[in-house]
């Protein structure tokens, strides 16, 4: 098995195997049934008669026991091919073939009638039987179909003729019916080799006549069969079976037929095989070779048993290597054409992401460019509102005086609005310059609070800050944190119901970094929307009619820009906790702890 496995590997890419192609017309003579003109049929069926009785009157010239039964059949053989090739339509030119050839042996006219009709009832349950169970002229494609064919064509069909034939010539009284076992035995082993050996050689080269052979693999073949043909020459010529001792040295012969199915497929074994049976058969009847024996019929059975064995394990091989070298070509062809499909999808997408990122950087350009220009007359607005509030063109009245507080609170609006459209352009765009220092979180934290503190005692929400004096300095753009922070307070204040609570508080995470917590007890994100929760524009309530849904994304932008993280936890209508992570300056002399709201320090070390 070993051998085997190396033998296809070696073959497996530099000499694949050409396909049995299941073509319906790539045979001449099938092409000619349909198609051709009555002469053309004419000579077809001539030829097959012709074809047959020669290939019988050979035949004959091997029977020994009987004159009507022969170790080796070819007509059966050619019968079941020109059945599976031309179809059922062709019977006549067998039973016509079979009957000149009996009539010209032995027996009379109403003998031969019985022993034809029995050839070609063989013949057509043989190809009946393959059409039906064993995939028709495509049985040599698969394992499983060959060895239907074993059984069907070879074993069981051949009854058909060898009861036929002996039954009508013991009851011409041209047998003796005491020998009815023993011609019977030899007719249907002579008939099942025929079968074995002739069918499957005129099939395949009849679907495949094409040789397209290299000059390495046509180097290859030639020394295979030269080598077959000299061993079993050697093999058959010997007189040592009735002389010496028994050697089994017929398997030499088996040995490479086995190698000539492995490596150069099923059409050249099948021709290995007629090639060997003939010799075997030719050394055998000179009284030569490992199956000689003083009684020529035991010779001819130990013959006939040997060229089964040797076509049904070669040609069974054969195919079964034959299909899985195709299975293993089209699982090639299959790979590449799914790499070539993956490379295109990939193309594709790369084409598609590149000109998602070209629109992205055009859209932020253009957000940059229009945010600008509108600053200048929005400061305008702003400006001319103020004057109107402060009445230095004159006194206003109620009415005019709210038109101008709504004026200049929307144009205040719209200003915080182009302000984040210009910050988070420059951060994609990485134009943000940093001044990073070294900050003291307790003081940034103070004065974020201190603003915010008025918000929350509105909707009577705690501020629970936990102390962070004895954390290290972080290193941050003073105003970039102090507004990461305010969004992420403001957030916390806005979400929360009143009576509710929002807690801060900080750790030292490892040797480089502080981890920073907001949380609140307001309603929560559900868990399909904190996916998205920092992408620009989203908002987990777009019908709120406040935010622009900017501000997560620019605070998520700016802590990235400083090293850090920043990421969300939340429990639908439990509340959220924010976290971020930033680089501190120095290494702190204490051990990790956590601060909490009351401002002790719980060490974890």
């Amino acid at each position: 098995m070993l051998a085997i496995e190396q033998a296809l590997s070696g073959t497996r890419t530099s000499h694949p195997l050409p396909r049995i192609r299941p073509l319906p017309h790539s045979v001449v003579g099938l092409s000619l049934l349909h198609t051709g003109s009555r002469t053309q049929i004419v000579v077809l069926l001539c030829s097959l008669v012709a074809g047959y009785v020669l290939a019988g009157k050979l035949g004959l010239q091997l029977a020994t026991f009987h004159p009507s039964a022969t170790p080796v059949w070819p007509p059966t053989g050619i019968s079941l091919a020109a059945f599976l090739l031309l179809g059922y339509g062709v019977w006549p030119a067998i039973f016509l073939g079979a009957f000149t050839v009996n009539v010209t042996t032995a027996g009379s006219i109403v003998s031969s009638l019985g022993i034809a009709t029995g050839n070609t009832l063989e013949g057509l349950v043989g190809a009946y039987l393959i059409n039906r169970l064993a995939n028709g002229r495509k049985l040599f494609e698969q394992q499983g179909d060959t060895l239907r064919f074993v059984l069907l064509a070879a074993l069981i069909s051949t009854t058909v003729s060898a009861t036929f034939g002996v039954t009508t010539l013991s009851l011409g009284g041209y047998a003796a019916w005491e020998k009815y076992r023993v011609i019977w035995t030899t007719w249907w082993l002579g008939d099942a080799v025929g079968a074995l050996i002739v069918t499957p050689a005129i099939i395949l080269w009849a679907l495949e006549p094409s040789l397209n052979w290299d000059r390495i693999r046509l180097l290859e073949i030639g020394l295979s069969i030269s080598l077959l043909c000299f061993v079993t020459s050697i093999v058959f010529q010997s007189s040592q079976a009735m002389t010496g001792p028994n050697y089994p040295l017929a398997f030499l012969t088996l040995s490479i037929l086995i190698w000539v199915a492995v490596r150069l497929g099923p059409r050249e074994t099948v021709t290995a095989i007629l090639l060997c049976a003939g010799i075997a058969i030719w050394g055998t009847l000179r009284g030569s070779g490992p199956f000689a024996r003083i009684d020529q019929h035991e010779s001819l059975l130990l013959l006939q048993a040997f060229i089964a064995v040797i076509a049904v394990t070669a040609l069974v091989l054969a195919v079964g290597v034959s299909e899985r070298r195709r299975a293993e070509q089209d699982l090639d062809e299959l790979n590449q054409t799914l790499e070539r499909r993956i490379q295109d999808r990939t193309s594709t997408l790369q084409a598609t992401v590149e000109q998602l990122q070209e629109f992205d950087r055009l859209k932020s350009a253009f957000v940059g460019v229009v945010s600008h220009e509108l600053r200048t007359p929005l400061t305008s607005i702003m400006i001319l509102s103020e004057n109107l509030l402060g009445e230095l063109a004159g006194p206003l009245n109620e009415k005019q005086a709210h038109y101008a507080s709504r004026i200049q609170f929307n144009a205040d609006r719209l200003r915080h609005m182009l302000n984040e459209l210009l910050n988070l352009s420059k951060i994609e765009s990485g134009k943000v310059e940093l001044h990073p220092t070294a900050l003291s979180l307790h003081e940034l934290l103070a004065e974020v609070v201190e603003v915010l503190q008025p918000l929350a005692q509105q909707k009577s929400i705690a501020m629970n800050i936990a102390s962070m004096e004895s954390l290290p300095n972080v290193r941050a753009d003073r105003d970039k944190l102090y507004e990461v922070l305010a969004n992420l307070l403001e957030n916390a204040i806005k979400f929360t119901p009143s009576g509710g609570s929002v807690h801060i508080g900080a750790e030292v995470l490892d040797d480089r970094h502080i981890r920073m917590n907001v949380s609140d007890t307001g309603c929560g994100i559900s868990e399909e929307h904190l996916p998205r929760i920092f992408d620009k524009f989203y908002r987990v309530q777009p019908n709120s009619g406040t935010g622009s849904g900017l501000g997560l994304a620019i605070a998520k932008g700016l802590v990235e820009l400083h090293g850090g993280t920043l990421g969300v936890e939340s429990v639908l209508g439990k509340g959220t906790d924010f976290y971020l992570t930033l680089p501190y300056t120095t290494s702190p002399s204490f051990p990790r702890a956590t601060i909490d709201s009351t401002g002790s320090r719980d060490s974890l070390a």
